[in-house]
């Protein structure tokens, strides 16, 4: 209902700019000391896309980047039409995913070419079929740096499906 009482009216459009003005002052301090404005999601997450090469042995992007402790949501796409493929996280650079790869030639199959119970293994998709997708979720390292990705499906690796994912 609208009142007919210009002052009346004056009188709340005030009342409602001065409550807006308030609002977005107090937002602003919030976001210069860290904290949250209700518009704002507290748990966001990075969602990141990854997939292969079609039947190449190699990641569509061989580079990756995220902010040091982050959720991340990474969705990995096997476009190959013959291969099976994983991507699996590596704390640390090439020599540790060469370590990481020859541990899990080592399991197998058995094990979906896994090394168990690495530490050295960050996080990591399983066997993805040809097609399919796959998503992990987990928290980016807080150390800042890079931080090495491959495939350990047998020969993959070798034949260059890695990359870094650099941690901000």
């Amino acid at each position: 209902m609208i009142s007919k009482n210009p002052i009346m009216s004056r009188r709340r459009w005030l009342q409602s700019a001065a409550s807006l003005t308030a609002f977005a002052l107090l937002s602003n301090v919030l976001s210069a000391c860290g904290g949250s404005s209700a518009g704002e999601a507290e748990d966001s997450v990075t969602k990141l896309e990854l997939g292969c090469n079609g039947d190449e042995l190699a990641y569509d992007k061989n580079s990756l980047s995220a902010p040091a402790g982050a959720k991340i949501e990474l969705l990995f796409t096997n476009r190959s039409h013959h291969h099976q493929h994983n991507w699996v996280l590596v704390n640390g650079g090439e020599e540790e995913a060469m370590a990481v790869y020859q541990s899990a030639l080592v399991t197998g199959i058995d094990n979906d070419w896994l090394p168990p119970d690495s530490a050295q293994v960050l996080t990591h998709t399983p066997l993805v079929d040809s097609g399919q997708s796959a998503t992990v979720s987990f928290q980016a390292p807080t150390k800042p740096g890079t931080y090495s990705y491959l495939c350990t499906f047998p020969g993959h690796f070798l034949a260059g499906m890695k990359g870094t994912l650099t941690v901000t």
